[in-house]
């Protein structure tokens, strides 16, 4: 009742397949989206790590790719998740766009010792963004600070 009662207070759920699974028996990521979904969540961004990220809104499943590292120490790579992802929907990126972008800067973000040092990747999160908009966008989101107003 309690999860319930949260959910439907939140505009945006990453939640990661583990802490689903521990909460709920759910193990199935489009269940778990789906279930989500269910429980009032607007939309939904669900971590599996190196399998990617599906996210929804309410209108199907979109399976966002996982970008390709050499995992070293995961610790903080959640958090460069969430925080990329939020930073990207800031600036007006669409769900699936910001998930892409947060899989390469969670991905980027295990390839060393610890969680602080390896945030300053800009340059190699920026060239895995792809385009040159793109690049510009994520050093942008990489180095800046954004102000949210209402």
């Amino acid at each position: 009742a309690m999860l319930r009662a949260t959910l439907v207070q939140c505009d945006l759920f990453y939640p990661s397949v583990d802490e689903i699974e521990a909460l709920t028996g759910l193990a199935a990521a489009d269940d778990i989206v789906r279930w989500s979904l269910d429980q009032g969540a607007r939309a939904v961004a669900l971590k599996l790590g190196a399998k990617g990220s599906p996210v929804s809104s309410g209108s199907g499943v979109e399976d966002v790719l996982p970008h390709r590292a050499q995992p070293v120490d995961a610790t903080g790579a959640g958090d460069c998740y969430a925080g990329t992802m939020l930073a990207r929907l800031a600036v007006g990126a669409a769900l699936a766009q910001a998930a892409r972008a947060a899989n390469i800067a969670a991905a980027l973000s295990t390839q060393g010792h610890g969680a602080v040092r390896r945030c300053r990747a800009g340059r190699t999160y920026a060239h895995a963004c792809g385009s040159a908009p793109a690049r510009r966008m994520a050093i942008q989101c990489a180095f800046s600070r954004f102000t949210l107003r209402p």
